[in-house]
């Protein structure tokens, strides 16, 4: 086919026409500025369904110009979309929200008012009052899941083992580094599972490696 054919002047002629239209309309555009990546907010996480299918929890990151740093809290929608409710405030940042099965209580990872504290599981009791600590582990969570019975925690730590005496960065891991972030702490053991029991608020080991990372744990629908 040539670009005189009866088939390309059609072409040639509605992209012309698209063109004119474009150029036509009216654009309202203004430059951006500095504040407005201050407004922007983005839905950082997957919404959460609760349990009886009512409520959507979700956690939106924004960056708060006064500290020049970005923030993640915890909202809470209605189904229906009638009802926003924010659930927490401040500079703290929250992370992976989970519902207990039960649907009482909504969960978190933070390490709250503290920066340098390490991250805990947070919960909110839907009936109302401040959001209190479910776990105490000294190595820190990176990651849980509630079990079926709502009574277990599932937990991802890591335990920090001692220094290396070199300050040479030694690799002895796969993956040693990850994007924006530097090299991974060295004196890091690789990430276990725990099993945490919220009625004696006690942690049991269920895998200790030396060798392997375990993470994104799952529960059997009956719980064993």
């Amino acid at each position: 086919m040539t670009s005189n054919s009866p088939r390309a002047r059609l072409r040639w002629t509605a992209a012309l026409i698209a063109a004119m239209l474009i150029v036509a309309t009216p654009v309202s555009a203004r430059v951006l500025s500095m504040d407005d990546f201050g407004r922007e907010q983005t839905i950082w996480s997957a919404p959460e369904i609760s349990p009886d299918g009512a409520w959507l929890a979700y956690v939106i990151s924004a960056v708060d110009a006064k500290t020049d740093r970005s923030v993640s809290r915890l909202w809470m929608m209605s189904w229906d979309g009638q009802q926003s409710v924010p659930l927490t405030h401040g500079q703290f940042s929250v992370s992976a929200v989970r519902w207990s099965p039960d649907g009482r209580l909504l969960t978190f990872l933070s390490t709250r008012y503290d920066s340098d504290a390490v991250a805990q599981v947070w919960a909110l009791d839907r009936r109302g009052g401040e959001a209190y600590p479910l776990t105490d582990v000294a190595e820190g969570v990176g990651g849980y899941e509630w079990s079926p019975d709502s009574k277990r925690l599932v937990l991802v730590t890591r335990k920090a083992t001692p220094p290396r005496p070199s300050t040479a960065i030694v690799i002895e891991r796969y993956q040693f580094q990850s994007d924006g972030d530097r090299y991974r702490d060295v004196n890091l053991a690789p990430a276990r599972l725990q099993l945490y029991d919220l009625a004696t608020k006690t942690a049991a080991a269920l895998t200790d490696s030396s060798e392997f990372e375990e993470a994104s744990p799952s529960w059997s629908p009956d719980g064993t």
